[in-house]
């Protein structure tokens, strides 16, 4: 072996790993390597990533097909340079390579970049490192007391139904969508297909610190739209159903939630 600096073989080991064998190895620097043994590194190394690329985006790669899928994640491994060691932060490195360094084909879905933040949402819902709250009453009256969010609720809109896409739904139209990922209290991840306009009631939660009633006056006059009793009962029971399906716990009772 070559007295040449570690650093330097490294990254010739990197290169001829990461070009799938198509940068050749320097063997005066770094030994006679049998090929085949490069290659059981090179395939090593791949089909790790692949693991995680085809666990994480399942939809994505069924859409564009094996072939297609490969060719992605083939560029990926070449091309993008991730900065972590972490296996889970694959997955959101590879969004980060979609958005600065994919380059689209003419056959590609023009919703790729959405359906793929979709699927790595519920990833990163599952693993988030929160705990459930555990200050609530799950009886409280939600309009008169704090409401309290299950864990890493995520809010999201897409210009694609992307959460319709799949092998037998390839062809979406542009529609307008509004989605919210979150961790139940049983540590399941759930979806929920909303809108806009609840979409922000979410957003009003998660960012103040709101009586039930108080939250929905706050989007009504956020949306400019009169209070009417019909309005508020339209959101109080928006919350309520929220809780039903595990979105939200209960509520806060201390002595300034009472309005």
């Amino acid at each position: 072996m070559s007295s040449a600096p570690f650093k330097n073989i490294q990254y010739q080991f990197t290169q001829h790993i990461r070009s799938r064998g198509e940068q050749p190895v320097d063997y005066q620097i770094t030994g006679d390597i049998e090929p085949r043994r490069l290659k059981i590194y090179r395939d090593l190394f791949f089909n790790n990533v692949c693991g995680f690329l085809d666990s994480t985006f399942p939809v994505c790669a069924e859409i564009l097909g094996e072939q297609r899928w490969r060719e992605l994640s083939e560029e990926f491994f070449l091309k993008h340079e991730c900065h972590t060691p972490y296996f889970l932060k694959i997955s959101e490195e590879f969004l980060l390579f979609l958005v600065q360094e994919y380059s689209p084909k003419a056959d590609d879905v023009p919703y790729l970049k959405e359906l793929a933040h979709y699927e790595w949402l519920e990833l990163a819902v599952d693993v988030a490192m929160v705990e459930q709250p555990t200050n609530f009453d799950s009886n409280a009256d939600l309009s008169r007391h704090i409401p309290v969010l299950a864990a890493a609720a995520e809010g999201v809109f897409y210009q694609y139904p992307v959460h319709s896409a799949s092998v037998a739904n390839p062809d979406l139209q542009p529609q307008a969508t509004a989605l919210i990922v979150y961790r139940d209290r049983h540590n399941t991840v759930r979806f929920l297909h909303t809108n806009p306009l609840t979409l922000g009631l979410l957003v009003i939660l998660q960012d103040e610190e709101l009586t039930g009633k108080d939250a929905v006056v706050a989007l009504l006059n956020q949306a400019g739209m009169a209070l009417t009793d019909m309005a508020l009962q339209g959101g109080l029971q928006i919350l309520e159903q929220w809780q039903e399906q595990g979105l939200l716990l209960g509520a806060r009772i201390d002595s300034n939630s009472d309005s």
